[in-house]
């Protein structure tokens, strides 16, 4: 639980979510290197026909046993995290586009089923660890969505799996601990390795307890670990605010991608787009229901540079990070859509449609998506194409209203 100092920081950093959506603008003219957009007449079809063809191409993929496996990487053939990935993309399609594929979602569903090991985590059944917090958490989100007959019961494993593997007291994290209150990729924390989190891992984890509903403790122990990735410098006045952004991670200066800089002798990940993202979500599940808190000056930060061509904070010419502001982007892309949803102004459809037509112009032949840089592993059109389509899914519903 966030200490009565920190509640008081919070407060003071932040206005009223109402207030701060409605001052929330996107930019309204598109930013270098993207294409111009469709027209309103011709965009629709094209997005209609763009999740048909991806919908399609990805159950084509299905293998006969349920699962999806990765062709492009060998610690994903397996095809737990791939699987969860894939289905929790195609669980946010209306139920009129499912329905008549009802025998493939039971089948990804049985193959999830089977893939949980005795502790309750999915993806650590095999030679190594298919992402098993990602894995786990996506299934309980999917599960909560789609809610199949006994989904309480099917989850519950699920959830007390993903809460013990949170870094808190339980297993032995001390509240000063960069780690405190967020979330390996790979699991639980092992006695004698050092303790990783990131924010990436913390706000999926974040997502499928909120879905999951029930106490809210670990949700709380978060607090601390998201404000240690925010960059909001209290010594500046409230506006301006030079970078109000978020870093990757507190646990690894080599895994923040936009690097390092130091204050008062100490080192802290630059903020970047893609961890901004992120760590806007996860304010929104840590505060908003509870005491109606967000913080303005991320979003107002993550709107300034939302570029769609690159993720903004990443250094371009910089040999040592050389295309990591690109290699990221179906992800960045689906985080900023996700979002942009708590945003809707109408002020904004220039920047939905920059969005749904860069998306669509990636689309291959075959109906799937794939990032030509395999920095982040989205050269994989598993990893690639979930997240395109939920992009595409967000900005037809934007667009319909």
């Amino acid at each position: 639980m966030p200490t009565q100092r920190e509640r008081i920081r919070l407060r003071a950093l932040t206005v009223a979510v109402v207030l701060s959506l409605g001052l929330l603008r996107a930019p309204n003219v598109a930013h270098a290197g993207e294409p111009a957009p469709l027209s309103d007449t011709e965009l629709p079809k094209k997005l209609d026909e763009g999740i048909a063809r991806t919908f399609k191409a990805l159950l084509a993929k299905q293998t006969a046993g349920g699962g999806w496996h990765s062709e492009t990487y060998g610690p994903l053939k397996p095809g737990a995290a791939t699987t969860a990935f894939v289905l929790e993309a195609l669980s946010r399609l209306p139920e009129d586009e499912r329905k008549a594929h009802t025998a493939a979602f039971a089948k990804a569903m049985k193959f999830l089923h089977e893939a949980t090991d005795q502790d309750g985590a999915i993806g650590m059944k095999g030679e190594w660890p298919e992402y098993p917090t990602y894995a786990t958490a996506l299934a309980i989100t999917t599960w909560a969505r789609l809610k199949p007959e006994g989904w309480e019961k099917t989850i519950k494993p699920w959830v007390q799996w993903l809460k013990s593997a949170q870094h808190s007291e339980d297993n032995g994290c001390k509240l000063e601990d960069p780690a405190y209150g967020g979330w390996n990729p790979l699991g639980r924390y092992r006695e004698g390795r050092p303790r990783h989190a990131e924010l990436s891992a913390t706000r999926y984890a974040l997502q499928a307890l909120q879905a999951a509903g029930g106490d809210r403790q670990n949700i709380h122990e978060a607090c601390r670990y998201v404000l240690r990735c925010h960059n909001l410098d209290l010594s500046v006045p409230m506006t301006p605010v030079g970078d109000a952004g978020f870093s990757f991670t507190t646990t690894s200066d080599e895994l923040n991608k936009a690097g390092q800089f130091e204050k008062a002798g100490k080192k802290k990940g630059r903020s970047y787009g893609s961890a901004t993202a992120d760590g806007v979500i996860c304010l929104e599940i840590l505060n908003l229901k509870d005491e109606g808190i967000t913080l303005h000056h991320a979003l107002d930060w993550l709107w300034k540079h939302a570029k769609l061509d690159r993720v903004y904070g990443i250094p371009e010419n910089d040999p040592q990070r050389k295309n990591w502001d690109k290699a990221m982007l179906f992800y960045y892309r689906a985080a900023l859509a996700e979002v942009y949803e708590k945003a809707p102004q109408k002020a904004e459809r220039h920047w939905v449609r920059n969005l749904a037509h860069i998306t669509l112009t990636a689309q291959r032949d075959d109906g799937l998506f794939a990032n030509d840089i395999p920095l982040m592993k989205e050269d994989d059109p598993l990893v690639a194409t979930p997240f395109a389509l939920r992009t595409l899914l967000f900005c037809r519903e934007f667009l319909n209203k």
